[in-house]
Formats: C-alpha cells, structure tokens, sequence
C-alpha cells in the first residue's frame, strides 16, 4: 500500500509536466521528479512526441520515479543516467 501513494505522486507529477510542456513552462515538481524528467529527455522532449511515444516516455518516467532509492539529478553522473535508462528499457 505504500508504493500506491508513491504510483498516485508519480501520477499527479506527470500530469504536471505535461500542463507545463503545454504551456511552454518550467514544471514544478519534486527533486524525483526532475530527475525522472531528466532521464527521459526532458521536456523538449516530451513536447516533439507525437502520442504514441508520450505513453512510452510516462512509463519510463513512471518507472523511474518509483525507485526505491534516494535520487537527486544534481548527484548523477550522465553515464549512470544512461546506464538507468538501458535497464529500464529491457
């Protein structure tokens, strides 16, 4: 039941992001989030895909989110990210 509070975060912050890309703005969301966002591209990317890859970038997004890990996009190196990324799309 914990993780459902967490998937409802992750849910709402999404939804977030993509009001944000819709308004050309920066989103506000948590420090999980942006590193989930940052990992996927960010919000230049999320605004170039077409429906399709917008359902794939939100499971992605979603997938990272719900790490049990502390994360913080200032700490992580662009190697691990991609490392990340990789084991996600498996």
């Amino acid at each position: 039941f914990a993780s459902m509070g967490l998937e409802v975060r992750a849910a709402q912050e999404w939804q977030s992001i993509l009001d944000a890309v819709s308004r050309a703005r920066n989103p506000m969301v948590s420090d999980r989030a942006l590193f989930a966002l940052s990992a996927i591209g960010g919000v230049e990317n999320i605004g170039m895909a077409d429906k399709h890859m917008v359902v794939q970038l939100e499971s992605k997004f979603c997938k990272l989110y719900l790490q049990s890990y502390a994360i913080s996009h200032t700490s992580i190196a662009p190697q691990s990210t991609n490392q990340i990324m990789g084991a996600i799309e498996r």
